[in-house]
């Protein structure tokens, strides 16, 4: 037998040996890049309107331009995470009462029942003049968070986070915790003009 022959016989075998390994195949996890978020940091928004509060300095707030859109109703853009928290205030001694409009609030809610997992309403009160309803829809929903906040006598102000991209909670999990993050800040800063 030839010394190339010889050898060629060793490396088949080698490699026979080397293939037989007992180590089971583990697939890289499926993962979305790294979003940079910034520090949270806020400015006054002192509207035209009976309230204000602070929002962060990182979005963009534009007087809401669609057709049946009321004064003081308001899209804050989080053009970076491609999200808009749609604020509507109105007057509680509007055409609708308190009650019809926390209704409406439920109501708007419920309506991502259909694709969501769960809908977790929260009651809370940050002042006496300052409480409301909190919905977390949690889920492959086109709104993940809506609230209402009023002062039980004159004002109303109902807000939804939407994303502007498929639902996927899992892709946009990171955004949604700090951009709530914002939101909670926001609505311990409302202040009421009367």
């Amino acid at each position: 037998m030839s010394y190339l022959v010889k050898l060629l016989i060793i490396l088949i075998i080698s490699f026979a040996v080397t293939a037989c390994d007992d180590a089971s195949y583990n697939p890289r996890r499926h993962s979305y890049p790294e979003i940079p978020l910034p520090k949270h940091s806020y400015s006054e928004f002192k509207p035209n309107c009976p309230f204000q509060f602070e929002v962060p300095k990182y979005a963009k707030v534009a007087a809401d331009t669609q057709p049946g859109s009321e004064p003081c109703w308001y899209n804050i853009e989080f053009t970076d995470y491609k999200a808009t928290l749609y604020l509507s205030y109105k007057p509680a001694s509007s055409f609708k009462s308190l009650r019809e409009m926390t209704d409406d609030a439920h109501i708007f809610a419920s309506k991502h029942y259909v694709k969501a997992d769960d809908i977790v309403d929260s009651p809370y009160r940050i002042r006496r003049d300052l409480m409301g309803v909190y919905f977390n829809i949690e889920g492959s929903t086109a709104s993940g968070l809506q609230f209402f906040a009023t002062d039980s006598n004159k004002h109303y102000l109902r807000g939804a986070l939407y994303f502007n991209n498929k639902p996927n909670p899992d892709s946009v999990a990171p955004v949604f915790q700090f951009l709530k993050e914002d939101i909670n800040h926001m609505l311990s800063t409302i202040v009421w003009k009367n």
